[in-house]
């Protein structure tokens, strides 16, 4: 109680100068811990950095500081998602380069002038990505409708079933994507590993459909190799 009278009673003038300097000190010390806790952060790897998150989250310190720290690793994870991202699109290329096919079949990132606006529709549509997974290429089943195709992003594969579900399989379960061919029609296949199969929206023709799916399986295990 007299603590708290003195407070009431203590000229600002008085007590300010004494918190500021407090508070200066408590900062000190959250910042000298977090570096501490933190060490380099740019030599962190992705898991790193997600479990260095969480542990700075439940420490007792500090909440600016601990945000602050948080920021700098949250960057960090966006530019190595970023660079990986972009390995992965220089392999995408190449292949469709190899195999004849062109940013009419796949709408990727950097070579296809619309893809911005397309993968914006279907993100309003059946795609709804995280914050560091990052859109790989897309396909248009029907020419202007972004319900109909398929998204391929650095995390998951995004798809219409046949019922109209909207459905993803994360890239880690997928084992290849294959062509189906029979006299009068062609359809693209995605495998999961324990062997379920998925029919894709896809309006390949039979001459490419094959190369389509040599791509695609190619980029899955470039992307589970890395």
């Amino acid at each position: 109680e007299q603590i708290k009278e003195f407070d009431r009673e203590c000229p600002a003038e008085i007590k300010n100068p004494f918190m500021d300097m407090i508070n200066e000190q408590i900062k000190a010390l959250a910042d000298a811990k977090l570096k501490e806790v933190c060490g380099n952060i740019d030599s962190l790897t992705v898991k790193q950095s997600f479990d260095l998150i969480r542990k700075i989250d439940l420490m007792s310190i500090e909440e600016q500081r601990k945000d602050e720290y948080i920021d700098l690793i949250d960057a960090h994870i966006l530019k190595m998602k970023n660079k990986e991202c972009n390995l992965y699109l220089g392999q995408i290329i190449k292949k469709m380069a190899d195999y004849g096919i062109t940013s009419v079949h796949f709408h990727v990132p950097t070579i296809s002038k619309v893809f911005n606006s397309k993968y914006d529709s279907v993100c309003k549509s059946y795609v709804s990505s995280g914050r560091y997974e990052l859109p790989l290429m897309l396909h248009e089943s029907t020419v202007g409708s972004s319900d109909e195709g398929f998204v391929l992003t650095t995390e998951f594969l995004y798809f219409k079933t046949k019922q109209g579900a909207f459905n993803r399989i994360k890239i880690e379960d997928i084992s290849s994507f294959q062509a189906k061919k029979n006299l009068v029609s062609s359809s693209l296949q995605v495998i999961e590993k324990n062997g379920t199969t998925y029919e894709l929206p896809s309006a390949f023709n039979k001459s490419i459909i094959d190369n389509a799916a040599k791509i695609l399986s190619s980029l899955v295990s470039f992307i589970h190799d890395e």
